[in-house]
């Protein structure tokens, strides 16, 4: 498929259409009635719309798929030619085409300026045609291994909160499931069921990637994988199960000696890939031998538990060797068709496609039909897998990728884009994050490789090499970790990392450590001698507050005592006061009795001199006697005021 606007605007629009509730042949019938409409068809044969369809939007349609979508229509059909009547032409519909072409304009726009300011460089017309060409590719293949395939991948994180650009990518990505499904189905009529068998092997990323030993998201996807399997397999016998999982003696050799080079970092402490995410997930809380051998059963369970299995079979029997397809010289055209891969790497990926080529005994066209398939994200045995050397025209190749699979489960089951029905592997930021990260994995990678051959060959110290080793830790990530706001800077410095001026760098940040510590040590001693002298000041300071403290009591105590002495003074001053006033008092009313007692006897003499004055004028006793007698009567008074008492 050679991708431009029109194509993507048009796959973009199957998902419009899927949306409204349109089936498979309304989404076909749809696109004939734009092409009648825009070429303005008066009369037509099924290969001429074909061909118009194809060539318009660039699609690779057959002409049974285009058929149906034209028994929709009801278009009148005579001796091969097909004759649509008025109302096709009325057919009023906003022309979503159109729109969705104007939206990727938007996007690719926006993709342009995104470049040119991370490469501070305004791109040519004939650079931004790339730029497009790569972008289209990119969104069908997920193939990031380009020119700009890091500032595509950069770029597609960068827009996670922009909601307008995650939507169109995605209803390109959804309408490009749809037509892959339309495309590849045997017969569209068959939607709903999976009725073929399919074994499908496991290379050893993958059953890690199913364990979470590569972070969640690759999980999640291969889980729904899982999902998808499950629900073609429900309630079947296990013997009649249509898909079944496997994994070969080979994989289970990679797994079992991953895991014995996990025992030996723990025990031996050898050198450890920082690359290699697993790795760190299996050493992760492993302390001893025995904890890695317990995440290797566990590992194991989790295969069995899902229905993954090791597949017994002799691939190298006599009855097999004529479904071989290896020899010396399809490894060298292999060697020269990757380029500078090990050679290693090279004859395995070749004997993995070949155990399925011998699987399938020269059956290899048609997906129903082909029965086995690898499932696998190395890249070399995908490249190798689509070359002419193990792949004729029309073939379906010997190993796929999870994308493919799970879409083509999800058109065949005729899931839908409900909610939690679309597939993790649309989800354009996570395949982005998984691009990334194996972007700086394989740096990473590359780096350590050097670092080891430097240390074997002793042009590095262990020291050195565990330093460098421990600095690449922080570069490696799974897609969880992949931080859109730094992963840019991160991938420039590994980009220019040099193993031997890192060394000289760390070198020379060791001899500024070395004199930072004696710098360090200086200023401890320094420290230590100042707060001696501050310890003697404080026991000084201590010694003399003691003394005050001492002085201060005594004080206090002598003022207590001197308070107890003054308060007995004011005490018995207050006693002698009221003594005195006692004393005072008793003399006061002493002195008022003998002034009223001589006023008494000065008023008797006085009364006895009246009364004998009385008596020489009256002559006569009788006088005398009344006044006696008025005395008497006022007696009371007189001893009271004599006695002092109130009258």
């Amino acid at each position: 498929m050679s991708e431009n606007y029109e194509s993507f605007a048009a796959i973009a629009v199957f998902k419009e259409l899927y949306d409204q509730n349109k089936d498979v042949y309304d989404i076909i019938a749809a696109l004939c009635i734009e092409i009648i409409r825009k070429n303005n068809l008066t009369t037509f044969t099924l290969p001429e719309i074909t061909n118009l369809i194809n060539s318009t939007y660039n699609f690779g349609l057959k002409d049974p798929i285009v058929k149906t979508g034209l028994k929709r229509l009801k278009i009148k059909r005579k001796s091969g030619y097909y004759t649509p009547d008025i109302s096709v032409y009325e057919y009023q519909e906003d022309d979503i085409i159109d729109i969705q072409i104007r939206r990727n304009e938007i996007l690719l726009n926006n993709l342009y300026d995104f470049i040119q300011d991370r490469m501070e460089h305004i791109l040519s017309a004939q650079e931004k045609e790339i730029v497009k060409q790569q972008f289209f590719e990119y969104l069908v293949d997920d193939e990031s291994d380009k020119e700009y395939g890091n500032l595509i991948n950069q770029y597609v994180l960068s827009i996670t909160m922009k909601d307008e650009y995650i939507d169109t990518l995605k209803k390109i990505k959804e309408g490009l499931l749809i037509y892959d499904g339309i495309r590849y189905s045997g017969n569209i009529n068959e939607l709903g069921r999976w009725n073929t068998e399919l074994n499908i092997f496991l290379e050893q990323e993958i059953l890690f990637y199913i364990a979470g030993f590569n972070g969640e998201i690759h999980k999640e996807l291969y889980w729904d994988l899982l999902k998808y399997i499950r629900e073609i397999n429900h309630n079947l016998p296990p013997e009649k199960r249509l898909i079944k999982l496997w994994y070969n003696q080979d994989v289970k050799d990679e797994i079992d000696s991953y895991f014995h080079a996990a025992e030996r970092i723990v025990c031996n402490g050898e050198l450890m890939d920082p690359s290699k995410k697993p790795m760190m997930y299996i050493l992760d809380s492993a302390h001893s031998k025995s904890d890695v051998i317990q995440k290797k059963i566990q590992f194991f369970k989790l295969l069995e538990m899902n229905g993954i299995k090791l597949f017994k079979y002799d691939y190298y029997s006599s009855d097999n060797y004529k479904y071989s397809i290896l020899d010396e010289k399809v490894y060298f055209k292999a060697q020269e068709r990757i380029g500078d891969k090990d050679e290693n790497i090279i004859h395995k990926s070749c004997n993995k496609i070949n155990c399925i080529e011998i699987l399938r005994k020269g059956e290899n066209s048609g997906f129903d039909n082909i029965k086995y398939i690898l499932l696998t994200s190395n890249g070399t045995i995908l490249k190798l897998c689509r070359d002419d050397l193990f792949c004729k025209y029309g073939d379906v190749p010997k190993a796929t990728t999870i994308d493919f699979l799970i879409n083509k489960f999800w058109f065949k089951l005729n899931k839908g884009f409900g909610e939690g029905n679309s597939p993790k592997t649309l989800d354009m930021v996570a395949k982005a994050r998984v691009a990334l990260a194996f972007l700086t994995n394989s740096k990473v990678e590359k780096i350590y490789d050097e670092i080891k051959e430097d240390y074997k060959n002793n042009k590095i110290g262990k020291e050195e090499a565990v330093a460098l080793i421990a600095e690449l830790r922080s570069y490696s990530k799974t897609p969880d970790e992949v931080d859109e706001t730094t992963i840019d800077e991160e991938i420039d410095k590994l980009s220019q990392y040099e193993v031997e001026k890192r060394v000289n760098e760390i070198k020379r940040e060791e001899i500024e450590r070395e004199h930072d510590k004696k710098q360090i040590l200086k200023l401890s001693n320094e420290l230590e001698q100042l707060k001696r002298t501050q310890e003697k000041e404080r026991e000084k300071e201590e010694i003399s507050r003691e003394k005050r403290e001492k002085e201060l009591l005594g004080f206090i105590e002598e003022s207590k005592k001197h308070n107890e002495e003054l308060n007995g003074i004011i005490i018995e001053l207050k006693e002698r006061e009221e003594q005195r006033k006692i004393q005072e008092e008793i003399r006061t009313k002493k002195r008022k009795k003998i002034i009223r007692l001589v006023l008494v006897i000065l008023g008797i003499i006085a009364f006895s001199i009246g009364l004998y004055l009385v008596f020489l004028l009256e002559k006569s006793i009788s006088g005398i006697v009344s006044i006696v007698i008025g005395v008497l009567f006022e007696y009371k008074p007189i001893v009271e005021f004599v006695r002092g008492e109130k009258l």
